[in-house]
């Protein structure tokens, strides 16, 4: 049995190989930021446990975009959560809290 791959499969893979490459990527750095700004530790203890993380969270994310269901899901929660973490990492360093 033959499988058809159509132009619509194509643009569904396409759109969720996208959103594994940058704005995971993005969303994976601007956490980082945030979390260092945040953990109570020097700033090279925070930075390093910050990059032990963010491999593993960059590895979770991107199996979450091939394995969820919608298109919609996918891309609505990556620009939500960048924008809060970026929006929160701003705020830190507003405030002084940065180290």
């Amino acid at each position: 049995m033959a499988t058809t791959i159509t132009p619509r499969y194509r643009w569904l893979v396409f759109s969720r190989i996208m959103a594994a490459l940058i704005p995971a990527f993005l969303l994976i750095n601007t956490l980082g930021v945030a979390l260092t700004l945040l953990l109570p530790v020097a700033q090279h203890s925070a930075i390093a446990w910050v990059t032990l993380f963010s491999f593993a969270g960059y590895c979770a994310l991107v199996m979450w975009i091939f394995h969820a269901k919608s298109l919609r899901l996918i891309w609505s929660s990556l620009v939500i959560v960048i924008a809060v973490t970026s929006g929160l990492s701003w705020w830190f360093i507003q405030m002084g809290n940065a180290q």
